[in-house]
């Protein structure tokens, strides 16, 4: 009885025992499983400028490649960076992106039409986003696309007249603004004078909004109809100055003339 005893409590002291181990190794398993899973779900490292810029389209760089390689600047000579950041402002001023202004910036500097490729190295950037910003310049006639003999590649240059074109989408704008004027004022005469709390004072608002940008609209058409006038002349080639030796030559002859033109006195 008491060997009974014995063997069951060494039983039970063993089932124990192992028990306590299995315990052991779940819960070592489980802090390796909840270390993997923690790891997996860390949050990725934040973006960092460059990434958040490649993303909105304004770098060549990731966050891995800029910890690999810093980025160096670009090599430019000053008016040509000044250039650029000036038409880079002066296009984010009116709620267009900036690389807009860069590339306008950068096909004017260039006295030859650049391909997609050479915009991208020139401004360091990506190529898809300024594939996107050269067709809506080229959709605004802002700059065009031009065919290089022997290349596949589309080149660009800037148009023209980009600052009448520029101006042009402008009043293009305007115009807009008149029709919303009228369309409106169709619309509230139209409408019961319970529905709009004072239909006189509106109308009267609205004409107002009417008039002004029509008369917008007149003075751009008078300024672009002068603006066709002058630009010419800016262009035109002017005459060739005449040299110091034809001008000596001129003023002798002249001389001549005038000398055998006085009549001859008898002596």
């Amino acid at each position: 009885m008491l060997f009974f005893f014995a063997r069951f409590a060494g039983y039970n002291r063993f089932k124990r025992f192992r028990i306590s181990i299995s315990q052991h190794i779940m819960n070592t398993s489980t802090e390796k499983t909840t270390v993997s899973m923690d790891k997996e779900s860390l949050p990725r490292e934040p973006f960092s400028q460059e990434s958040l810029s490649e993303i909105n389209g304004t770098a060549s760089y990731t966050s891995a490649e800029t910890e690999s390689a810093p980025e160096t600047p670009l090599k430019m000579d000053e008016t040509k960076r000044e250039m650029l950041q000036a038409f880079g402002e002066a296009y984010r001023g009116f709620g267009l992106s900036k690389q807009m202004g860069h590339i306008v910036a950068l096909l004017l500097y260039s006295p030859q039409p650049l391909s997609l490729d050479e915009i991208t190295e020139q401004l360091g950037m990506s190529k898809g986003p300024i594939s996107q910003v050269t067709r809506r310049l080229n959709e605004r006639n802002i700059i065009r696309k031009v065919w290089n003999p022997g290349s596949r590649k589309d080149y660009y240059e800037i148009q023209q007249e980009v600052f009448a074109n520029a101006f042009r989408n402008f009043a293009h704008l305007i115009h807009h603004n008149t029709e919303i004027a009228q369309d409106l004022s169709q619309k509230v005469s139209n409408a019961e004078n319970n529905v709009v709390p004072d239909k006189e004072l509106l109308l009267k608002r609205l004409k107002e909004m009417e008039m002004f940008y029509t008369l917008m609209e007149k003075h751009f058409s008078n300024f672009l109809e002068e603006w066709t006038i002058t630009r010419p002349s800016l262009y035109a080639v002017a005459p060739e100055a005449p040299s110091e030796q034809n001008v000596s030559e001129n003023e002798l002859l002249g001389n001549r003339i005038l000398i055998n033109s006085y009549p001859s006195s008898n002596v």
